[in-house]
């Protein structure tokens, strides 16, 4: 098979130079979470060894059909491949710039598409070769891309600048389909129903689409924004204090029409693809700040009552449909864990992808 390619990449060009051990990168639980190990390995040639233990990771999927095959988004250090469930890592030739988000086409995972910097770039091949399809006219960096499950040909792109794109063609031709005051930072598309889109800002507001950011019959193209709606209604802003609030969300794995809301007020479930809330009681207090350094709600494959949120670089996790919660706190990093992977055949086995998170002069740097 094609993806057998990047084996031929001359090893001497590979990996990020280290010479001394860190806890960047990424790592590997095979139990669950309970216990990690680091999984950076790039080459060796029996004097030096190369990984990639110093990169901070930005992103990080799962190829579709086959979850040994990841592909590791970075910090100014491109993209990385494995083919072996981390194992080994190959760099891409996208070796600089940083990977806010791939998405690998769900129909057709020959194509692959990854933001960088301020594109969309794409591979046909499994990304062996890469093409820019977007860049944004307006100067900002793209933060998402994402493609419809149901007609892969339709391909999204969120930007820094407020904006979501829409290409009908697998990414040559582009149209505007959201215009916000805000940067986005993600785009969430349901798979069960790809007309309902979430759209969340990186001023904390979460915006809804039920028609994949159309006009109805009676909009008009005046109003750009007609196909999208506030999904934290005034009423929900009423009986739950500090949910207008929102820092990340996800969807669960097994029924995507509950969203999982990470807010000050805690982690709260939506059901009815986000019409009815509940909150989700966690060991942390509700409206308690540390609510907001909540990452990463994953819900796990064919288990739908075991739950995991990271903060920091402690994970906390619950078998009972988040009734109780077992911290973790153990983990051998002191890097924040950006994301964490599930894999889909054996959700016994996770990935964390961990990014190094600055203090300028007594204060924590905003995450990417």
């Amino acid at each position: 098979m094609k993806r057998f390619f990047l084996f031929l990449i001359p090893t001497l060009l590979l990996g990020v130079s280290c010479s001394e051990s860190s806890d960047g990168g990424v790592y590997q639980s095979l139990d669950s979470g309970e216990t990690w190990e680091q999984a950076v390995f790039v080459s060796s040639d029996g004097k030096r060894t190369e990984t990639i233990s110093e990169v901070d990771v930005v992103s990080m999927v799962f190829h579709p059909e086959d979850p040994n095959i990841i592909y590791l988004g970075t910090k100014a250090n491109g993209l990385y491949i494995s083919l072996t469930g981390g194992e080994r890592w190959i760099q891409s030739k996208v070796d600089s710039g940083n990977i806010r988000s791939i998405v690998v086409d769900p129909v057709d995972p020959s194509n692959v598409y990854i933001a960088k910097d301020k594109s969309v770039q794409k591979s046909t091949d499994e990304g062996l070769t890469w093409e820019t399809v977007y860049t944004d006219v307006q100067g900002g960096s793209i933060t998402v891309v994402a493609v419809d499950s149901f007609e892969h040909s339709r391909v999204y792109a969120a930007t820094s600048t407020g904006t979501v794109l829409k290409s009908f063609d697998y990414g040559v031709n582009w149209d505007l389909r959201l215009q916000l005051g805000d940067g986005i930072k993600q785009l969430l598309i349901a798979p069960h129903d790809t007309r309902i889109i979430y759209a969340l800002t990186n001023d904390e507001e979460l915006y809804r689409s039920l028609s994949a950011g159309e006009f109805t019959a009676a909009e008009t193209a005046d109003n750009i924004n007609s196909g999208w709606a506030e999904l934290i209604t005034k009423e929900v802003k009423t009986e739950f204090d500090d949910i207008d609030k929102i820092f990340a969300m996800s969807l669960d794995v097994n029924d995507s029409s509950i969203v999982y809301l990470v807010t000050r007020r805690g982690l709260m479930k939506g059901t009815n693809n986000g019409d009815d809330w509940q909150d989700m009681i966690t060991l942390l207090g509700v409206s308690d700040k540390q609510n907001d350094g909540i990452l990463n709600v994953a819900s796990v494959p064919g288990k739908p009552n075991e739950l995991y949120f990271t903060l920091g670089h402690v994970l906390h996790k619950s078998v009972d449909g988040g009734v109780t919660w077992k911290v973790i706190e153990d983990f051998p990093s002191s890097r924040t864990i950006q994301q964490l992977l599930i894999d889909p055949q054996t959700p016994n086995v996770m990935y964390a992808g961990m990014y190094k998170v600055e203090e300028e002069g007594g204060l924590l740097k905003a995450k990417n």
